[in-house]
């Protein structure tokens, strides 16, 4: 701030302050200040950081309204960022500003506080707004901070003036910024353009509470209610503004109108484990209060263990103050049915009927819940608590005109655009609605739309309203937008995000997920980073694409987990829709959530009986085609690589050996075979197996291949199973197994794989007579003769007395017009076998 905060003092005598610069031009600075520090310094006798200067202000002539905007002629200055926001009780703060020193000279110092309170002045004729400022235990406001710019934690933005303090320095007060424009002739409201009134696909929370509009009488009746109640159900459509209308509305309500400065409040959502989200909050209060890391463990195993008593235990000694309340305030309810098992809906359920049924005397608990309408009746399993929700359920209906024009006009107003802009925008709007109206979200997303890009269309509101495709429009302008402004690479990682991150539910609709960080590449998880921080949709605009993904803590780890902003895309963007149903068809798309939970559960728990089989591996082998396989992880595609080898042992065992294939080998003794039965037995049956394979010979390998379909599937056992056993006989057995692999491969005429296959029995088998054989056939077809020469010349190494192999490589010399070699070939067939009667190759 050093670059745009400035001492101001006097000349002549001892008064001086702080002031901050908030525009510019060519010629100089236009610093804000207080109006009493320029009376105080008199304009003829001021310094700005030492130096003289020529000044023009402009002072309020409203007594209540202590601003004064400076100009200094000839100052470079860097302007601060200014918003219009307000502030909320507990919002933290910094300030920087000037105070005495000892030597005589002003010392620059930055201190943090907080909003003590919000209250209004009062003159005969007005009243204007003023905060209460708390500072630090350790500091305090001295003389020399008014004018002081007051900036926002959250925004980093300067949200008001610091005025006048006490006595003692540790409270303060200062004045909002919206008075600006009744001291300052020059007002300009495009210094203000960085704010957004408006959250878009996101939900309003407690500090955007000053945004909110109308809800107020259904909020009335939700904080009456709360007086007499411990339990409120608000249900609404998907889009109808529950969660908003909580977190901005009801909850910063009660907690004003409760008059108990021991109330405190917990928000949370079930996610995938609701005891897990509330331990993470429970550890996020402890480390406020500075307890210690093994006190904060204890906590969160106790919140963990999913005993009521034991959370309630808890709740207690963290809220140990007289009077203590508690406000549990539990989002998206729903998620329980959607997100968590059965084990974990019961528990969780039981220990809101505890809590609510065994309050403490130590500790009164209140429970408010958002939940979807078409989820309501899945309550109905747990009796007793449906019980207890149906008495105190409040339905969130849809908004009628005139409050839809608040939701528009209200914010809008808060930062000073012209009335008759207003006017004009909310009318188009509110005739664009029509049967919309229940859809608050997509109402959101057209403000913040309209108000993001209104420089493209020189601040003009309305034109920037029809530009962003108005309200059908404004969903699909943001997502398409943001798709066009990526990479032709990131856009195919941004297909592969939204599909996995999405399901269809138990009623046939599509749904979020939460995706966690295994699931996407290293390339991948950069975008969905991206993605979820395009924007800050309270503050300020970071670039032109749209904060379409949530990032949040995993619920079953460190890691984080993403989840799509809201399932309003799912149906309002048509490009999205497009992809779910192009991906979904034969059902791929619910078969692959499906192959999701499965694989997850084996990489927590890998376990046989974890992998897949039957109809989910038949179903889950289809996702592996072309067309659905880039939407697959990487542990997803060896998962089901895993549970295809898996099935290939119990087909073997069951279908082959062990039972099934004892019979197709003959082995017809071995009925009674069981895959448990003790070693020895097992060695038996595997001593068999190596007779008769080895027995088959290659007649009995050829007929074995050309009568039996699954004949592939048991050489690919045999090999995978035993090619790096140290036992010679069954490693000869499975050079049979590459032999007969080979035979298949030719016979489909994939001869470089028969040949690779070939080798590979040779390798395991040297002395492996048919092999050869083959391969010099192959070579010898595909008119590779020299290749073909070697390969008999090695069969005869191997069998000198196969005629069959003299005559063969006999032809392949007369290919190759070596006649005299051939001669010498065909002379050692008669000398093998006089009577031959063989025929070429």
């Amino acid at each position: 701030m050093n670059q745009s905060t400035f001492l101001i003092k006097s000349t002549k005598n001892k008064s001086f302050g702080t002031a901050f610069c908030i525009d510019q031009d060519s010629h100089g600075s236009f610093l804000l200040t207080c109006q009493h520090v320029v009376e105080a310094c008199g304009k003829e006798s001021m310094e700005i950081n030492a130096r003289q200067v020529e000044v023009e202000e402009s002072i309020s002539t409203n007594a209540l309204i202590d601003l004064a905007v400076v100009y200094v002629k000839g100052l470079e200055a860097q302007p601060l960022k200014l918003s219009l926001s307000p502030l909320v009780e507990g919002a933290r703060f910094s300030i920087e500003g000037f105070k005495p020193h000892k030597s005589g000279e002003h010392k620059q110092e930055k201190l943090d506080g907080s909003i003590k309170k919000v209250s209004q002045i009062y003159s005969d004729e007005q009243s204007i707004d003023s905060y209460e400022l708390s500072i630090g235990k350790e500091d305090n406001i001295e003389k020399g901070y008014s004018g002081s710019a007051i900036v926002s934690k959250k925004s980093g933005q300067v949200v008001a003036v610091a005025t006048d303090r006490t006595s003692t320095g540790k409270q303060a007060y200062a004045i909002p910024l919206k008075y600006l424009q009744e001291v300052w002739h020059g007002f300009n409201s495009k210094l203000f353009d960085t704010i957004t009134p408006f959250v878009g696909l996101a939900a309003f929370g407690r500090e955007d509470r000053a945004y909110f509009f109308g809800r107020d009488e259904e909020v009335k009746e939700i904080v009456t209610a709360l007086k007499t109640n411990d339990i409120m159900a608000v249900i609404g459509d998907s889009g109808s503004g529950k969660s908003s209308f909580v977190k901005a509305g009801v909850i910063p309500e009660y907690v004003e109108h409760n008059g108990n400065e021991n109330l405190h409040v917990i928000e949370m959502r079930p996610a995938r484990n609701p005891f897990v989200e509330l331990a993470r909050f429970i550890a996020k209060v402890c480390d406020g209060l500075d307890y210690s890391q093994a006190d904060i463990g204890y906590f969160m195993d106790k919140v963990k263990s999913e005993e009521p008593k034991a959370i309630q235990s808890v709740f207690e000694q963290l809220y140990h103050e007289d009077n203590a309340q508690l406000l549990l305030y539990i989002d998206q309810f729903e998620e329980l049915f959607t997100m968590c098992d059965d084990e974990v809906q019961k528990k969780f359920i039981a220990l809101l009927l505890f809590l609510l049924e065994q309050q403490s005397d130590y500790l009164s608990i209140k429970v408010v819940l958002t939940l979807r309408r078409d989820y309501y009746n899945l309550l109905r399993e747990y009796t007793a608590f449906y019980t207890v929700v149906e008495a105190q359920t409040y339905l969130l209906k849809r908004m009628k005109d005139d409050k839809l024009k608040e939701v528009i006009e209200k914010p809008l107003e808060m930062l000073l655009v012209n009335a008759n802009e207003i006017k004009q925008l909310s009318h188009i709007i509110l005739w664009d609605l029509g049967d919309e109206a229940k859809e608050i979200t997509l109402l959101q997303i057209a403000l913040t739309e309209t108000w993001l890009h209104k420089a493209e269309y020189n601040h003009d509101l309305l034109a920037s309203y029809v530009g962003i495709g108005r309200v059908t429009g404004a969903l699909s302008f943001l997502a398409t937008n943001t798709l066009e402004g990526l990479s032709l690479k990131e856009q195919a990682l941004f297909k592969y995000i939204f599909v996995r991150i999405v399901k269809f539910n138990d009623l046939g609709g599509i749904t979020r997920r939460l995706a966690d960080r295994d699931e996407f590449s290293e390339e991948a998880w950069a975008l969905v980073q991206k993605l979820a921080s395009m924007y800050s949709t309270k503050e300020n605009q970071q670039s032109q694409l749209g904060r379409l993904l949530k990032l949040k803590s995993s619920s079953n780890s460190d890691d984080e987990v993403i989840e799509l902003i809201h399932e309003a895309l799912t149906t309002q963007w048509a490009t999205y829709v497009s992809w779910i149903k192009s991906v979904n068809k034969e059902n791929r798309k619910r078969i692959h959530n499906v192959l999701i939970d499965k694989s997850k559960l084996y990489k927590n728990n890998p376990e046989p009986k974890l992998l897949l089989t039957g109809y989910a591996l038949e179903e889950s082998r289809k996702l592996l085609d072309k067309a659905y396989r880039p939407y697959l992880s990487a542990f997803e595609k060896e998962f089901i690589a895993k549970s295809n080898k898996s099935e290939a042992r119990t087909i073997f065992w069951k279908r082959f050996g062990i039972g099934s294939l004892i019979v197709l080998l003959g082995l017809s003794g071995y009925f009674g075979y069981e895959a448990n039965r003790a070693k020895n037995e097992a060695e038996r049956v595997s001593e068999k197996l190596i007779k008769t394979v080895t027995d088959f010979g290659d007649m009995g390998i050829k007929n074995h291949v050309k009568n039996n379909p699954n004949a592939f599937q048991m050489f690919s056992f045999i090999v995978e199973n035993f090619k790096d056993s140290e036992n010679q006989k069954i490693l000869n057995v499975v050079a049979i197994a590459y032999y007969g692999k080979g035979i298949i491969y030719e016979g489909n005429k994939e001869y470089d794989k028969a040949i690779e296959l070939y080798k590979k029995a040779i390798k395991v088998n040297v002395k492996y007579y048919s092999a050869y054989y083959n391969m010099g056939g192959i070579y010898y077809n595909q008119k590779e003769y020299d290749k073909a020469i070697e390969v008999y010349k090695k069969a005869i190494e191997v069998n000198p007395q196969e005629d069959l192999t003299y005559y063969n490589m006999g032809h392949s010399y007369l290919s190759n017009k070596e006649y005299n070699k051939a001669i010498e070939s065909y002379k050692k067939v008669i000398e093998i076998n006089p009577k031959n009667n063989l025929e070429p190759i």
